[in-house]
């Protein structure tokens, strides 16, 4: 097999063997496997079925995460493989939001704490230069300012580092340290406050879902229960 962008595969049950860069490579239960654009790999020896996640993803769009952490160069991994089970439970994190239709925000919230990981497995990494911590509380303030007044739009973590004047890994990361909760987590908590208010004044459940941003009434209806202990309508009509 051929591969054109860089390849994550993550492996909750596998033993299998396979040649890469001239090399056999064993993979078991929990590794992770990590391949580079032109490169191939072949399977040799397969001893039972195999549940695995895979993720391509675009050299010039790993490149850009990397150079917010400071690589030089396209990342390299001189490993095919990592036995970490924190990459694997990334992974499939993002495998189960992706399946979940989350929005934007979470999933490139997730696909940066999954590459994060992963980036410390490849070489040529340059030591981190932090924002300095009054200019990081003013990006992160206007980050949480951002959320505030577009409670009910779609947001990206593109658009909150736009806003910010920061990378979004910084954003990420700084968001979950300074706030205790990530950038996607407070625009929920922000969306369902919002719906009580307008529940309270007598909108209907249907109507307050697209009113406060949720993409649609079972991911309302979801992180309301979560947050507020009882379904919109038990709310609205105790």
């Amino acid at each position: 097999m051929y591969h054109q962008r860089y390849l994550i595969c993550g492996c909750t049950s596998v033993a299998t063997a396979w040649k890469y860069r001239r090399k056999l490579v064993l993979m078991e239960d929990g590794m992770t496997a990590l391949m580079e654009p032109g490169e191939t790999h072949r399977v040799v020896t397969k001893y039972r079925p195999s549940c695995f996640v895979t993720l391509f993803i675009e050299g010039s769009n790993l490149l850009k995460v990397a150079e917010e952490l400071h690589f030089t160069g396209a990342p390299h991994f001189g490993v095919a493989k990592v036995d970490d089970p924190l990459v694997l439970q990334e992974l499939m994190r993002l495998s189960a939001l992706l399946q979940d239709g989350s929005d934007a925000l979470q999933l490139q919230s997730q696909l940066y704490a999954l590459l994060e990981r992963v980036l410390n497995y490849a070489e040529g990494q340059r030591a981190r230069r932090k924002p300095g911590v009054i200019g990081m509380m003013r990006s992160l303030n206007r980050a949480r300012d951002f959320l505030e007044e577009h409670v009910n739009e779609t947001v990206t973590l593109d658009d909150l580092a736009a806003a910010s004047a920061v990378s979004r890994f910084h954003l990420a990361r700084g968001f979950a340290q300074e706030f205790g909760i990530s950038p996607h987590a407070y625009l929920v908590q922000l969306r369902v406050k919002h719906a009580c208010a307008l529940l309270r004044s007598g909108m209907a459940c249907a109507e307050v879902a697209p009113s406060v941003g949720f993409a649609d009434q079972s991911h309302f209806a979801r992180h309301f229960k979560r947050i507020m202990g009882v379904t919109p309508s038990k709310y609205a009509h105790p």
